[in-house]
């Protein structure tokens, strides 16, 4: 159902108006703001932006600490939880975290989404990597991530609380309206 969902997203898009692209921005700029505030990085302050493409990508530039994430993207997305996951990805490159994926899963838990979303397209990216096709997340990461790396983070998120949004309904909202 939800790769439907995401079909049907980007055959649409081309119809996407800049309204509608005006309201996708505040969307993701919420999500992001939520998961900028718990960040322990007070005195950084993130833009985000949404394209119009429809090719899926996130792009990062840290002179204007800006984070653009295209319609695509959004399309390929299960739920809020999941855009949550990519804002902390992108936010935790641009202030360079050390220990990346350990720092967004609290974050994403902090914010009130469930940090399972991480490993998820974590997992996507992993498969996709593996049957060597292109992936959005190689543009946070850099390189492949190790299936050690996977099991690492399943652990690790077992840890964190448990029952926490993924807000599938009021994502697909923001694609209806």
């Amino acid at each position: 159902m939800q790769r439907i969902i995401a079909c049907l997203l980007i055959v649409i898009s081309t119809q996407v108006t800049a309204t509608d692209i005006n309201s996708l921005e505040t969307y993701v700029s919420r999500v992001g703001k939520l998961i900028e505030i718990v960040a322990d990085r007070p005195n950084l302050d993130y833009s985000f932006v949404v394209s119009k493409d429809n090719d899926p990508y996130v792009h990062l530039s840290k002179e204007q600490g800006l984070i653009e994430i295209s319609y695509g993207l959004l399309g390929q997305l299960r739920d809020e939880a999941e855009l949550a996951a990519t804002l902390a990805l992108a936010i935790g490159r641009l202030a360079d975290f050390i220990n990346l994926d350990r720092e967004s899963a609290k974050y994403i838990a902090f914010a009130g989404y469930d940090p399972q979303a991480l490993l998820d397209i974590q997992k996507q990216f992993f498969h996709a990597v593996n049957a060597d096709r292109e992936h959005w997340l190689s543009s946070i990461y850099g390189k492949p991530l190790s299936a050690g790396t996977i099991s690492a983070n399943r652990v690790m998120i077992k840890k964190l609380p448990k029952g926490l949004q993924r807000g599938a309904e009021e994502y697909y909202k923001q694609f209806s309206d």
